[in-house]
């Protein structure tokens, strides 16, 4: 079920009950249920790269045209031999443009020390039309490696 528009009513107008049907109750069943996409992933995934480079999987998202919210958590690793000071950096590419920092990425994975990192963040995306969208989750390092043997992944249109 889309979001349509909400009708402006006019004075004197009888609403039928298709009319509250589309724009009362299917616009607020949209909210109580927007378009979401919730991925889980088990497998490290690994990079050494010092540029923003892909984690290996995309997906197709078709929102209403709105904002979308894009939360990740897992487990930031970095291997015996990595050299602090290192950040792994998540960011994402939607309809093939990067929206966080093309040097920082929207999210650091502060590295401290060897070993697991745990990480979690929320980004907030500007509105896109109404579509299919093309979101390709990114990840670098700055200077040694950074692998994420697990996350968790969800986008949810907002507005």
């Amino acid at each position: 079920m889309a979001w349509s528009p909400p009708r402006s009513w006019q004075p004197g107008e009888i609403p039928t009950a298709e009319m509250f049907n589309a724009h009362i109750r299917d616009n607020l069943a949209f909210l109580k249920d927007p378009p979401t996409l919730v991925y889980t992933q088990y497998t490290s995934i690994s990079t050494s790269s010092t540029v923003f480079t892909s984690m290996g999987f995309n997906w197709a998202f078709q929102n209403a045209g709105g904002r979308l919210m894009i939360g990740m958590s897992g487990g930031g690793y970095y291997p015996a031999g990595s050299t602090p000071p290192n950040n792994g950096r998540i960011d994402f590419s939607i309809d093939g443009t990067q929206i966080g920092s093309t040097v920082y990425g929207a999210y650091a994975v502060p590295f401290n020390t060897v070993g697991s990192v745990p990480f979690s963040f929320v980004f907030l995306t500007e509105p896109y039309a109404a579509g299919t969208h093309t979101i390709v989750p990114l990840f670098k390092t700055d200077n040694s490696a950074f692998s994420i043997p697990w996350h968790h992944l969800w986008i949810r249109e907002v507005s």
